[in-house]
């Protein structure tokens, strides 16, 4: 396996391993992005910027390992939910160290 194999692997068994402690914790963390998007209108983001909202007001709905947030930007993109602007931005988070992240837009 090479390194974006190996990642997305991680970030799939941290999907299951949410899916295994939230009933149903894929479809939910979807739905609450796309309400979020909406309430929110954000022009665009990083999956942090709504990672911050879960972890504040759906507390529930946040993943045991922080690799299931790379499950919730690959799902929303393929769900046609998000789009990649292609761009990145440094991250705001502390724990990041300011690395970068991708940006997205709202697609619907």
């Amino acid at each position: 396996m090479n390194g974006h194999q190996l990642a997305d692997a991680g970030i799939e068994r941290a999907r299951l391993t949410a899916e295994a402690e939230c009933s149903n914790w894929t479809d939910r963390i979807m739905a609450e992005l796309r309400l979020w998007l909406v309430q929110r209108n954000p022009k665009e983001f990083a999956i942090e910027d709504f990672r911050a909202y879960v972890e504040i007001w759906e507390h529930e709905l946040v993943p045991a390992s922080t690799n299931a947030w790379g499950s919730v930007a690959q799902t929303a993109v393929r769900r046609g939910i998000i789009k990649n602007t292609g761009r990145r931005r440094p991250a705001r988070s502390r724990a990041t160290h300011a690395h970068q992240v991708p940006v997205y837009v709202r697609a619907v």
